[in-house]
């Protein structure tokens, strides 16, 4: 047998100093995947309440919408003068006229409305919602006259039409 002694090879005095390495290393990887953790968790929340106030607001202009509908039914096709003519009769809940992403206390309605004129296009929009922002871009969430709710950039291009045209 050989005397030498090799790197994996246990010398009397107490073993190879490579499972040392691999346990500091591994110790090492830990500790980055913890201190990643809790450096994005504010990041991560603050995705998803911006994700839900989105979802609730675009709820919120669903409701809008179908009430826009039956309001138009009942009157002869025209359209309220203001949204709030549409509480109690075809909105029984008045915070749906609210973004939940509006902080403003005294403001009831944080929609801008428009009601189209007659003959109006399908695409126009009737409501808007500008109190959205992603990656510090404006973004709108509309109602259009056709019951269908987008969203869009700040130049009213849909988000939809935007990631078609980057795939390309």
């Amino acid at each position: 047998m050989s005397s030498r002694r090799g790197l994996w090879r246990s010398s009397q005095r107490g073993g190879t100093p490579w499972p040392w390495i691999v346990g500091v290393g591994c110790g090492a990887i830990l500790l980055a995947c913890i201190v990643f953790a809790i450096l994005m968790k504010p990041l991560a929340e603050q995705g998803m309440q911006m994700a839900y106030s989105m979802t609730a607001c675009t709820e919120n202009l669903q409701s809008v919408g179908t009430a826009l509908q039956r309001y138009r039914g009942d009157h002869g096709g025209r359209y309220p003068q203001t949204l709030e003519e549409l509480v109690p009769t075809y909105l029984t809940d008045k915070s749906v006229l609210k973004c939940p992403t509006d902080s403003a206390v005294r403001r009831e309605v944080s929609y801008a409305y428009t009601p189209p004129p007659g003959g109006a296009p399908a695409n126009a929009i009737v409501v808007r919602c500008d109190l959205h922002n992603i990656a510090g871009q404006e973004m709108h969430i509309v109602l259009q006259a056709d019951g269908k709710v987008i969203a869009t950039d700040d130049k009213g291009v849909p988000l939809e039409e935007r990631r078609r045209s980057r795939g390309r």
